[in-house]
């Protein structure tokens, strides 16, 4: 932040230099014990030089003492969106008891959203389908084209943003711990929750902490998909909704002729109709606050947890999408993967 911040004591001219050096057209300004004092522009400057004021002058005689600025206690990404959006501003500084903590560009706006943003993979499952593959291997690592899925599925989400995550963990957990460590190798971090039993999608999310996150995306580990997560976070932010579930069109045909009828009258005969729906894909966008109503070591799975969240009139929005997607826990789709697939970091 130093190329940013100058010295209320230093002299117009040197503000000039500076933001000239600096190429983003302002300056933080701090007083002698380095609290914040206010902001300076480019167009403030120049502003104050036609006034007649000299460059050799004090910033501290030009300074915007009141701009718009973001207080770190109770920061989230749907505040600082707010702020940028209301006060059509392209910086904020981020303030706490007079002292600057950080500098946010609107620019950065998604990348302070996905930094609040807590991935949790659920990677617990015994694969019973997949058996006698996983009675020694857990099934996220089952490898597709010379990696463990659990590993692609961590590397799709690394190149979108994501960079903490947990893992939780029921199923030959050791095997997953040793391979990944605490994720630094991949360049991301990762902790992990192990349940003691089966809890399912939504009751294991009550052993993870999320204190300082806005949500959570959470992910079975078994599905490869070429989904934007980006886009998904970005409008459950904009649906303002509790949870947010990506949903992907599936057709089938029915393959003979579908009466329609009322009571035992035939209106009409349909032949091999095709019939799309969306499904869940097993992935979701969750608000943390939503954890507080899950009772501990109680089994939930993520569907009954919707369900329940509609009773209570809480918002669940669908995010459609029509990318590649695969449910890599049916033996004949694995196959499929493992003979198709091929890893690539832009995929």
């Amino acid at each position: 932040m130093k190329k940013f911040t100058i010295s209320n004591q230093l002299t117009i001219r040197k503000a000039l230099e500076q933001i000239n050096l600096n190429a983003k057209n302002f300056l933080i300004v701090l007083d002698v014990n380095g609290l914040f004092v206010g902001l300076i522009t480019e167009g403030d400057i120049r502003r104050s030089i036609l006034s007649g004021t000299s460059i050799e002058e004090k910033i501290d005689t030009i300074v915007n003492r009141n701009p718009e600025v973001l207080e770190e206690d109770g920061l989230d990404s749907k505040k600082i969106k707010e702020k940028f959006d209301s006060m059509k501003v392209s910086v904020l500084p981020v303030i706490k008891n007079g002292i600057l903590k950080d500098i946010l560009f609107r620019k950065d706006l998604k990348k302070a959203l996905l930094n609040k943003t807590l991935v949790v993979i659920m990677a617990g499952g015994f694969g019973k389908r997949m058996a006698p593959l996983t009675d020694n291997c857990p099934k996220p690592m089952l490898e597709i084209d010379g990696k463990p899925i659990l590993e692609i599925i961590l590397l799709k989400l690394k190149k979108y943003g994501f960079k903490n995550f947990v893992i939780s963990l029921h199923h030959l957990p050791e095997k997953i711990i040793k391979y990944f460590t605490d994720g630094s190798d991949l360049g991301i971090n990762i902790s992990y929750v192990q349940e003691e039993k089966p809890l399912g999608t939504a009751g294991s999310l009550k052993l993870i902490d999320t204190k300082g996150y806005d949500h959570i995306l959470l992910s079975n580990a078994d599905v490869l998909t070429n989904l934007n997560f980006k886009k998904l976070i970005d409008y459950h932010v904009k649906a303002n909704a509790y949870i947010s579930v990506a949903a992907r069109e599936y057709s089938y045909q029915i393959p003979f002729g579908v009466i329609d009828h009322e009571n035992n009258d035939v209106m009409g005969i349909k032949e091999k109709p095709t019939i799309t729906n969306f499904h869940s894909a097993g992935i979701y966008v969750l608000n943390p606050i939503l954890l507080k109503s899950i009772l501990q070591n109680e089994y939930l799975d993520m569907p009954n947890f919707i369900d329940k969240c509609i009773k209570e009139e809480k918002k669940i929005s669908m995010f459609p999408f029509f990318d590649s997607w695969v449910d890599l826990g049916r033996p004949e789709d694995f196959e499929q993967a493992s003979k198709n697939y091929k890893f690539s970091s832009d995929d």
